[in-house]
């Protein structure tokens, strides 16, 4: 099943400011700069993991945090020298920016050295929500970036553009969310991620939901997500994964890879790595430490993989139906037995077919796939999966 053309992902875990609803690894700092020997330790775990994984291509780039829009030019063609020299020149190299980073002159940087997809975190066009949520650019600010962005993009159609926004924030609407929503389809931003707002027990927003300091409803969480959803659809955005919505031939290849459990490297105090074993049966999987300084100072890299896991037939064959279900190509059922040489519908439960009874589970030629309204009921069906399987 390894190729040697695994996907890389890039961990930049430092923040001027962290959100409050975030829980991915992330150090605020106050400042917008990225220390150099972050980035030159980041240049040694590539050449270690191309060494030691015997890579010979990156199958996609991406850069995520945290925020690597905090990387300096010298800094991005330091890392981009690197990186070239194992990529297609065409293949995708995605790079998250914070709304406050986002000018003419930076993306055209990026571009020059080879990125060539661009992904905003937008989240909300409205002042008060991004204040109560600490995010650091403005109503303007953010608006100004979708255009910015959406400007380059159509002066650069070798470039692509993607937005993301997230549904039941504080003292949000379904009508602020879809007319924030509209804006973007208006600008022709080509792939938009519409995510449901998860309260995560460490972070400052569930203590302050928690406190009664702002309030959230589940209902008026998942009214709103449908209603966006429905709002991308009917312009012609298609659902290809629970979350992520695109023009058509604009799918984010690198996630694309995550969905169908596919190997992918990581690189950075953070950063997960998975790898399968020849048949796709088993896999490796670690984390880098999350502890900045330790990770700077190794002189060794396997002293800071951590949460090192052997995952078993039995956790990937999960993994691959749960993700490959939450996507609108769902799982092909010949792909499937050759890589598990079991039938799909062994690890279907009942209600399964009761979904297929109902229109929400569909059989296509050889493929399973949940249909857009199937998708609400896709939490509860996959933990009566897990269930079968165990």
């Amino acid at each position: 099943m390894y190729c040697k053309t695994p996907s890389l992902y890039i961990h930049i875990p430092f923040c001027f400011s962290k959100c409050t609803y975030c829980d991915f690894f992330s150090i605020p700092t106050g400042k917008k700069e990225i220390p150099d020997v972050y980035v030159d330790k980041l240049l040694e775990e590539i050449d270690y993991v191309i060494k030691r994984y015997g890579i010979s291509k990156f199958d996609t780039v991406y850069f995520g945090g945290g925020t690597p829009s905090l990387l300096q030019k010298t800094q991005i063609e330091k890392l981009m020298s690197k990186i070239n020299s194992f990529r297609d020149e065409n293949s995708e190299d995605t790079f998250e920016l914070n709304c406050d980073d986002v000018s003419n002159e930076y993306l055209e940087m990026l571009r020059e050295n080879g990125i060539n997809r661009f992904s905003v975190g937008v989240q909300s066009l409205d002042d008060k929500i991004l204040k109560t949520i600490n995010r650091r650019a403005s109503k303007k600010d953010t608006e100004n970036a979708i255009k910015t962005l959406s400007k380059f993009t159509i002066c650069h159609p070798e470039t692509r553009s993607s937005v993301d926004f997230i549904s039941g924030l504080p003292y949000s609407s379904k009508k602020q969310l879809l007319d924030d929503v509209q804006k973007a389809i208006g600008l022709g931003i080509n792939h938009i991620s519409l995510y449901s707002l998860t309260l995560e027990e460490n972070t400052p927003l569930y203590r302050q939901v928690e406190n009664d300091d702002v309030s959230y409803s589940d209902e008026k969480n998942e009214n709103e997500w449908i209603a966006a959803r429905n709002l991308l659809m009917d312009n012609g955005y298609q659902q290809y994964e629970i979350s992520n919505f695109c023009i058509p031939g604009f799918e984010s290849a690198h996630n694309s890879r995550y969905w169908q459990s596919l190997d992918y490297v990581g690189c950075g105090s953070g950063a997960v790595t998975t790898i399968f074993s020849d048949d796709g049966k088993s896999a490796l999987r670690y984390a880098n430490e999350k502890n900045i300084e330790k990770y700077v100072k190794c002189t060794n890299f396997e002293e800071v993989k951590t949460d090192i896991e052997n995952l078993d037939e039995k956790t990937v064959l999960f993994e691959r139906l749960m993700t490959g279900f939450r996507t609108a190509k769902g799982i092909d059922e010949l792909e499937f037995f050759k890589r598990f040489g079991r039938k799909i519908e062994e690890f279907f439960p009942e209600s399964f077919f009761d979904l297929m009874k109902e229109g929400k589970l569909i059989k296509k030629e050889h493929s399973y796939k949940f249909s857009p309204e199937g998708m609400l009921f896709l939490n509860k069906s996959l933990i009566e999966l897990l269930d079968k399987i165990d």
